[in-house]
């Protein structure tokens, strides 16, 4: 059983966007796969770049995700409004109880 425990937030740095546009990659064409086409994921990314997610970190509003040390997700928000949520494939619904 895996706890809510076994993950840690922490604000996205800089050096975190390659990382975080991989999430996203990986996010998209594993979880979305089945709902939307080849096409649709494709558009979906369009033309971002970890240099697309050096400057949404730079705003300080995005938050990452870690479990064993490894970077699992992230979240980009504004107030009122969640603008990004993505997470690994594997990751997705490990969590068994509320933080």
């Amino acid at each position: 059983m895996t706890l809510a425990a076994d993950f840690f937030f922490r604000p996205a740095r800089r050096e975190d966007a390659e990382t975080v546009f991989n999430i996203t990659k990986a996010s998209i064409g594993g979880l979305a796969g089945t709902s939307y086409s080849p096409n649709q994921i494709e558009n979906w990314m369009g033309e971002r770049t970890p240099a697309f997610y050096e400057e949404l970190i730079a705003n300080g509003r995005t938050t990452v995700c870690l479990r064993g040390g490894a970077m699992v997700g992230f979240v980009d928000a504004e107030p009122g409004e969640v603008t990004r949520l993505f997470i690994l494939p594997e990751a997705a619904g490990v969590c068994s109880r509320s933080v």
